[in-house]
């Protein structure tokens, strides 16, 4: 990642390896049970300590379907985490975001906050800190960071969902810090 990626920059304040301005699900559970933040499989270097576990979250998901792939005669991707996949996903959850979250603009609920044009700032041809791309002054306010990923603002309501409930259940064990 370049130096000057606007990823990771709200909380690292600078590139973390994160697809995100800042923390993901995984860090802020990580937080609330006072566990160290997970280093990326692809970041590791040698000797360094994994007892604590390592994330595998993988970039390889891509926001196209699998017929625009057919259709271009490129190669399919691993998965099917189309964007059509992943907005259904996210329309399913979108009530309880928008409800728990009263700070998110909901006129730019699907609008990419760091993207390069089009109606809801993303094109797949310009990616996130290329050139010609802007990053919106308050990611806090947005859901949608880069066009595929979240914010760390959705990210952090996710996790609470999952930590403080309501999205597991049974519920986990209660966290020994709220997320903050």
């Amino acid at each position: 990642m370049p130096s000057n990626s606007p990823y990771g920059s709200t909380y690292f304040k600078h590139p973390s390896g994160r697809l995100s301005n800042g923390r993901l699900i995984i860090d802020f559970i990580a937080q609330a049970y006072g566990l160290p933040f997970l280093p990326a499989y692809k970041n590791l270097i040698e000797g360094q300590d994994i007892t604590k576990g390592v994330n595998f979250a993988f970039a390889g998901a891509t926001a196209l379907d699998f017929n625009y792939f057919n259709k271009s005669r490129v190669a399919l991707p691993g998965t099917n985490n189309s964007l059509c996949v992943q907005f259904k996903m996210f329309k399913r959850l979108k009530p309880s975001l928008c409800k728990k979250k009263k700070g998110f603009d909901k006129d730019e609920t699907f609008k990419a906050c760091c993207g390069g044009g089009g109606p809801h700032n993303f094109d797949p041809r310009m990616g996130c800190g290329s050139p010609n791309t802007t990053v919106c002054s308050g990611p806090s306010k947005n859901i949608n960071w880069d066009g595929v990923h979240f914010t760390e603002a959705a990210y952090k309501l996710l996790a609470k969902g999952l930590v403080e409930g309501p999205f597991a259940y049974p519920s986990l064990k209660p966290a020994p810090f709220q997320i903050a």
